[in-house]
C-alpha cells in the first residue's frame, strides 16, 4: 500500500495490479498476456517474496507465446540482490531490470565472537535460549536432555549459521539500536552531569525529548561502519543501492551498481541499460506512459462532483459507487451511498432555509465519490483542497466554477474507517474540521493522530465492550472471534480483546482474520479452523458486509446451521442475512441505535426524480438500478424503459447513517456560524476577523455544539473524544416460520448502561430445535475441565544484564503459540540478536569514551511475537515490580519490537510513559512521529524502497 500511495502522489497511474496463486503456475500465462496488453505500461514492479515462485514466474515469461510481439518489459525489483542466480537464470527476459538493495555490511567481530559459543561458553542468565538453540540446530543434547539421543560435542559448531544471518540486515540493525541508545545517553550524561564522571541525579531525570534531539541533530557511525542519520521526524535514512541486471562483460550478465543513495531527490545517473527489441539502450529513458489522450481508465480520475453553489463551502466524500478492478476504477452503484449524499444535500437546504443558522451566508458544497477507494479518496480531496489559499486562516479561499470566490471551512466523510483516514491525511494539511457519518474505528478517537477529526456516529470500542457484556449474560467462557482485515475490523476485534481481558472467566480460544472472503480457498480454511476449536461454538464477529455474506453462505454450504452462534455488528444486515437465514438464526446484532429519519427528509427524497435533480450527477444511475430500467441517452444493464409515472418508496429513506449525515453537516454549520457571531458582532456578513480564525477556533466551537438533532428526537452532543454519543439496541434473530426471520429486540445499552433481557433470548441447535435461556444454554466452554491449552499462559523469560542505566529489550525469541498467551518454538534469527545485543553491551561498556563511569544493562523479554504479551511485559518492565530483575526507576528507555503490530502495542505503554522506544524491525510508515513522538527505528520506513523504486521510473 506504501508504493502505491507514493506512485499516486508523484503522478504514476498503475496501469494494472495483479495477483498470482503461487500454487497454480498454470495461471501465469493470464497475468503475463495481462502485462504485455498494455505496451505503453513498460514498467512492472515485481513483488514476489519466495525465490521459487519468482523463479516459476520468470520461466513462465520465458517460455510465453508472444506471436511476434517483442518482449519489452522493464522489471523494478525490491531486495533484487536476492534474486541474482534467478535473474541470471533466464537473462532474455531479466536482462535491463532495476531493483534496490539496503546496505547490510558484515560486523566480523561478532562473527568471530559468535561461530565459538557453545553450550558451555553460555548460561541461563545472559542468554536463556541458546541451549534450546543449540540442541535444535546441531541436533544434539546438552547435558541433562534426551531429546535426541546424540550428545551434543562443542567442537562440531562451526559457525552456526552466523555468516548467512549477517549477510542479511538482522544483527547490524539489533546492534546499531543499542549503539543510538548509547549515543543519546552519552550526549545527555555531557550536558546534564558537567563533568561528573559516572551517573548523576540530572541524567536520571532526562526526558525522551532530550534523548531523540541528541541523535537527530547530527549522524554518527554505528556498527558496521554503518553511517547513522536520522531526520527531524525521527526516520532513519538508509543507504540504498539501485543495481542494473546488465552486461558483465564476459558474455553474461550480473547486477552492478548505479548509485547508492540516502536523498531520494537524487537522480538515477543515465548509466543504467535497459533492453527493448532485443537492442540494449544506454543513450535514452525507455519510455512508459499512457499515450495522451490516455484512454486507460485506471489511469483517469472520475471528476464528477455533486455541487451546491454557497458562500462557505465543505467539501464531501460519499460511497455513490462499489470499488472496481483497480484503485482507480468504480464498480456498480451502491444505493445507500446516494442516499447518504441526497442527505447531505438536504440538510445543506435546510440550514440555508435556516434564519438561525448562518443568516445572509448561504452554505454549499463540493461531493465526491469515493468508490470505496483510499487513492480515489486522497486524489479528490487534494485535488480539490489544493485549489485553496489557506494561507491567512481556517477558510481556504477557493474560486468556484462559476468564477465566484467561496471558502472551504470543513469536510464531510468519508464511509468506512480507512477512506476517512485517507480523507484525514489530506484535510490535517490545511487543518480543516472533518466530520464522518459512518467511519466507527476505535483508532479515530485519536486525538493525536487526528486532530481536526470529529464524527457522528460512535466508536466501535464501545459496541466491542456490549459483545462482551453479552457473552458474559449467555454464560460464554470459552469464544473465538472472526474480523476483516481492515480497519473497522481490526480495531474492533482488538477492543474486543481488550475488553476480554478484564473478564477473568472468558477465553478467546483463536481469532480469525478474513483476508479475501473472495478467495474459496481461504474461506474453506477459516471454517477448517473454527471447527478446530469446536468446543469455542460462540464467536464474536467484527466484519464488512461483504465479508459477513461471505462467511455465512460458506457455514450454509459446510451445513453448519447451530454448530456456532454469533454476536454481531452491524454489518449483519437483512440485506446481509438473505438466503442464508438458517446458519444465522439466534444471531445477536449490537445495533448503533439509528434515531428515525425525520418526515422532511422522506418527503423530499420522495418527490425527487431525474427531472429536478441535475445537482446529483449520479441520480441517474441511481434511479436506473433502483428500478432496474433504463433511461434515454444512458448505458444501463436493463433493457426495460423506465415509466414517467415512477417514484422513489418512502423506505428508501430508511438507511443506516442518514440521520448521522444530516448531523455531521449541521454540526459544522453550527460552530461556524457561532465562530462567525463572534468574529463579526452585530453583522451577517463574512468578515476578514472571521476569515482569520485559526483552526483551534472553530476546533473549539465544534467541540461544544448542541442542537436539536436532525431526526427530531432529542440533541446531539459529541463526546470527550469529539465522537457521537454511543447507543446500541441489542437485536436477535428469531425464526417467525419456516421460512421466515425476523430481528426482535432484547436489550440495549443506553448512557453506559447495559440492559438484556436474557429470558427473550432465542439460540437453535444443530437441529433447527430452539434453545431458550434461561432453562437452556447454548454451551460455549473448554470441556477439559476449563484448562484448554489456548487459556494457558507461558511463563516470561527473560535474561538480564545489570548496569547503571537499564534498557529493556523487546523481541518476539520464540514464534506466537497457539494463542496470545502462549509460546512457540524459538527462532534461530532471534537468539542470535539476543546474543547480538549482549555484545554490543560489552563493547559499549568496556569503551570509557563513548560512557565514562556509566555501564548499560539491558532485560531481554521474550514476547513470544505476540502484542498482547508484549504491552504487559512493556508495562511490567516500566513501572512493574523488579519481576525481572530491573530497577524500573533507572530505566531510561526500551528496544523493541519487530513485528509492527507488536511495536505499536508496546509504544502505548512507553508512549503514555513518555519513555523512548527504539525498533530495529518496525518499518510501517503508520509509525509516524504525530502518533508516537518518542519513537526511533534503525530500520528503513516502508516507502523508502518504494521511492527508490519510484526513482527508476520518473
Amino acid at each position: 500500500m506504501g508504493g502505491i500511495t507514493m506512485a499516486t502522489e508523484n503522478h504514476i497511474c498503475i496501469a494494472g495490479s495483479y495477483e498470482i496463486d503461487k500454487t497454480d503456475p498454470s495461471g501465469y500465462g493470464e497475468t503475463i498476456e495481462a502485462l504485455i496488453s498494455k505496451p505503453g505500461a513498460k514498467g512492472v514492479v515485481l513483488l514476489l517474496d519466495y525465490p521459487d515462485v519468482f523463479d516459476s514466474f520468470l520461466s513462465a515469461v520465458e517460455n510465453h507465446q508472444y506471436d511476434e510481439r517483442e518482449f519489452n518489459l522493464v522489471w523494478i525489483i525490491p531486495d533484487i540482490d536476492r534474486y541474482e542466480s534467478i535473474l541470471k537464470a533466464h537473462p532474455t527476459v531479466t536482462r535491463g531490470a532495476l531493483g534496490t538493495a539496503t546496505t547490510s555490511p558484515q560486523i566480523s567481530n561478532f562473527l568471530l565472537y559468535f561461530q565459538d559459543l557453545g553450550p558451555d561458553d553460555v548460561n541461563s542468565t545472559s542468554n536463556p535460549w541458546f541451549e534450546q538453540y543449540y540442541q535444535t540446530k546441531y541436533a544434539c543434547d546438552t547435558p541433562g536432555n534426551n531429546n535426541f539421543g546424540v550428545q551434543c560435542d562443542q567442537s562440531d559448531a562451526t559457525d552456526h549459521g552466523i555468516t548467512k544471518q549477517l549477510s542479511g540486515p538482522g544483527v547490524p540493525l539489533v546492534m546499531n539500536a543499542v549503539r543510538t541508545l548509547a549515543r543519546a545517553v552519552r550526549s545527555a550524561h555531557s550536558n546534564l552531569c558537567q563533568g561528573t564522571l559516572g551517573f548523576c541525579e540530572q541524567l536520571a531525570n532526562v526526558d525522551s525529548n532530550t534523548l531523540i534531539n541528541s541523535v537527530t541533530v547530527d549522524s554518527f557511525t554505528g556498527y558496521g561502519n554503518i553511517p547513522i542519520r536520522f531526520d527531524q521526524n525521527g526516520v532513519f535514512i538508509p543507504q540504498i543501492d539501485i543495481l542494473n541486471f546488465r552486461s558483465d562483460g564476459t558474455g553474461g550478465y550480473a547486477l552492478r551498481k548505479v548509485v547508492a543513495t540516502t536523498d531520494l531527490s537524487d537522480a538515477v545517473p543515465a548509466m543504467i541499460t535497459l533492453w527493448q527489441n532485443n537492442v540494449p539502450i544506454t543513450t535514452e529513458h525507455v519510455i512508459s506512459a499512457c499515450t495522451a489522450p490516455c484512454s486507460d481508465v485506471n489511469c483517469q480520475v472520475q471528476d464528477d462532483v455533486a455541487y451546491i453553489q454557497g458562500d462557505i463551502t465543505l467539501a464531501g466524500m460519499f460511497a455513490v459507487h462499489y470499488e472496481g478492478v483497480t484503485p482507480h476504477e468504480c464498480g456498480r452503484i451502491d444505493l445507500s451511498g446516494v442516499v447518504r449524499l441526497e442527505a447531505m444535500l438536504y440538510a445543506i437546504d435546510q440550514i440555508n432555509a435556516d434564519i438561525n443558522i448562518l443568516p445572509g451566508i448561504k452554505l454549499g458544497t463540493v461531493a465526491a465519490d469515493s468508490c470505496y477507494s483510499a487513492i480515489q479518496v486522497k486524489e479528490k480531496t487534494l485535488a480539490f483542497l489544493g485549489k485553496a489559499d489557506f494561507s491567512k486562516g481556517i477558510a481556504g479561499v477557493q474560486k468556484l466554477p462559476t468564477g465566484e470566490t467561496s471558502y472551504i471551512m470543513g469536510a464531510i466523510g468519508a464511509s468506512l474507517s480507512s477512506l476517512t483516514m485517507a480523507m484525514n491525511d489530506v484535510t490535517k494539511i490545511p487543518m480543516i474540521p472533518q466530520v464522518a457519518y459512518s467511519a466507527t474505528s476505535p483508532l479515530l478517537s485519536d486525538r493525536e493522530m487526528f486532530p481536526n477529526f470529529f464524527r457522528t456516529a460512535p466508536s466501535d470500542r464501545h459496541q466491542a465492550r456490549v459483545m462482551i457484556e453479552i457473552a458474559q449474560t449467555l454464560g460464554w467462557k470459552y469464544i473465538q472471534t472472526i474480523n476483516s482485515d481492515s480497519a473497522y475490523g481490526n480495531a474492533g476485534v482488538e477492543a474486543i480483546r481488550q475488553f476480554a481481558r478484564t473478564v477473568p472467566d472468558l477465553c478467546i480460544a483463536a481469532s480469525h482474520v478474513i483476508k479475501n472472503s473472495y478467495d474459496n480457498d481461504e474461506m474453506d480454511s477459516l471454517i477448517n479452523q473454527l471447527l478446530s476449536r469446536g468446543d469455542a461454538r460462540g464467536i464474536l464477529v467484527f466484519t464488512s458486509n461483504t465479508d459477513s455474506k461471505a462467511l455465512l453462505g460458506k457455514l450454509q454450504q459446510h451445513g453448519l446451521q447451530g454448530n456456532f452462534s454469533f454476536i454481531a455488528t452491524d454489518a449483519w444486515s437483512l440485506d446481509v442475512i438473505n438466503g442464508v437465514e438458517s446458519v444465522a438464526a439466534g444471531t445477536i446484532v449490537v445495533l448503533p441505535y439509528n434515531n428515525p429519519v425525520s418526515p422532511g427528509f422522506i418527503s423530499y427524497l420522495t418527490s425527487i426524480d431525474v427531472d429536478n435533480n441535475a445537482r446529483n450527477p449520479w441520480f441517474r444511475s441511481y434511479w436506473m438500478e433502483k428500478f432496474q430500467c433504463q433511461l434515454p441517452g444512458e448505458h444501463s444493464a436493463y433493457t426495460r424503459m423506465c415509466e414517467d409515472t415512477l417514484t422513489l418508496p418512502s423506505e428508501d429513506a430508511m438507511v443506516d447513517y442518514v440521520v448521522h449525515t444530516m448531523d455531521a453537516v449541521k454540526a459544522i454549520a453550527v460552530a461556524i456560524d457561532q465562530l462567525q457571531r463572534q468574529k463579526c458582532p452585530g453583522t451577517n456578513d463574512i468578515c476578514d476577523s472571521f476569515l482569520m480564525s485559526s483552526s483551534e477556533e472553530l476546533f473549539e466551537k465544534l467541540r461544544t455544539v448542541s442542537f436539536a438533532s436532525s431526526s427530531g428526537v432529542g440533541n446531539f452532543n459529541f463526546d470527550e473524544h469529539g465522537d457521537g454519543i454511543p447507543s446500541y439496541n441489542i437485536l436477535n434473530l428469531k425464526k417467525i416460520s419456516t421460512s421466515t426471520y425476523a430481528y426482535n429486540k432484547v436489550g440495549d445499552w443506553r448512557n453506559n448502561v447495559f440492559n438484556m433481557d436474557v429470558n427473550n433470548v432465542v439460540l437453535y441447535d444443530s437441529n433447527g430445535d430452539v434453545i431458550a435461556y434461561p432453562n437452556d444454554r447454548f454451551e460455549s466452554d473448554c470441556s477439559t475441565n476449563g484448562t484448554c491449552a489456548e487459556c494457558a499462559r507461558s511463563e516470561i523469560t527473560f535474561a538480564h544484564m545489570g548496569g547503571h542505566i537499564e534498557i529493556p529489550v523487546l523481541f518476539g525469541i520464540s514464534e506466537r503459540g497457539e494463542t496470545p498467551l502462549l509460546c512457540g518454538k524459538v527462532q534461530s534469527k532471534q537468539v542470535i540478536n539476543a546474543e547480538a545485543v549482549m555484545f554490543a553491551l560489552d563493547k559499549i561498556n568496556e569503551d570509557e569514551n563513548i560512557l565514562p563511569g556509566l555501564t548499560l544493562g539491558a532485560t531481554i523479554i521474550d514476547t513470544c511475537s505476540s502484542p498482547q504479551r508484549a504491552m504487559s511485559q512493556t508495562m511490567l518492565a516500566l513501572i512493574g515490580d523488579n519481576k525481572f530483575g530491573n530497577n524500573p526507576g533507572n530505566v531510561m528507555a526500551v528496544i523493541g519490537g519487530i513485528l509492527n503490530n507488536v511495536t505499536m502495542e508496546m509504544l502505548r505503554i512507553t508512549g503514555s510513559v513518555e519513555k523512548t522506544q527504539v525498533s530495529f524491525g518496525s518499518s510501517s510508515v503508520e509509525l509516524i512521529k504525530e502518533k508516537y513522538p518518542y519513537f526511533l527505528r534503525t530500520v528503513p520506513i516502508d516507502n523508502w524502497q518504494a521511492g527508490t523504486d519510484r526513482k527508476s521510473v520518473v
